[in-house]
């Protein structure tokens, strides 16, 4: 939804960060983006008219955003409806360790602490 989007990695980390869920120093540090890197991702999402140049939503951006969050819900869950309840379940305790050994390994810069299991 993203690409088709014409949104950029950095774009859509930007975006992410003005939800609100995550602060931008996280989704920054764990991606290893610098300060410059940041900026010009902030001026790229202004002149495309989804942020402001404090990094928060225009109301292109938020509503941008909603749709897009839609189509990848979509998405995202037409592989998991084969699944039974139990495989399902089986699949995130495997995701989950494997989160853990990333975050142990040190593979994500900027993060110490262990995914929540």
């Amino acid at each position: 939804a993203l690409v088709s989007a014409g949104i950029s990695p950095i774009e859509a980390l930007i975006t992410h960060a003005a939800t609100g869920q995550v602060p931008r120093e996280t989704l920054q540090a764990t991606r290893g983006y610098s300060d410059a890197e940041w900026g010009a991702g902030i001026a790229a999402a202004v002149t495309r008219g989804t942020v402001t140049t404090d990094g928060s939503f225009t109301a292109t951006g938020s509503q941008q955003r909603q749709h897009i969050e839609s189509i990848t819900d979509v998405l995202g869950a037409l592989p998991y409806q084969v699944l039974t309840d139990d495989e399902a379940e089986s699949l995130r305790a495997i995701g989950r360790v494997v989160s853990a050994r990333v975050v142990e390994a040190g593979l994500l810069p900027g993060r110490a602490e262990r995914p929540a299991e």
